[in-house]
């Protein structure tokens, strides 16, 4: 089996090792101004814990 080399570019919409996109984070803050986290959760499908953290990293 041949060698695999793998590269990691930097993308502008994304920070650092997260999966999600800034687009994305701005739309659950912008929810979470509106609706308890847990609903957000809900409608776009995303774990609590996972917009909890998105949450905390804005509100710092």
């Amino acid at each position: 089996m041949p060698d695999v080399l793998i590269k990691l570019a930097a993308l502008p919409w994304a920070r650092r090792r997260q999966r999600l996109t800034l687009a994305f984070e701005e739309v659950v803050v912008s929810l979470v101004q509106e609706m308890p986290i847990r609903a957000v959760s809900r409608r776009v499908g995303e774990h609590d814990t996972r917009l909890w953290r998105v949450v905390n990293h804005y509100m710092d």
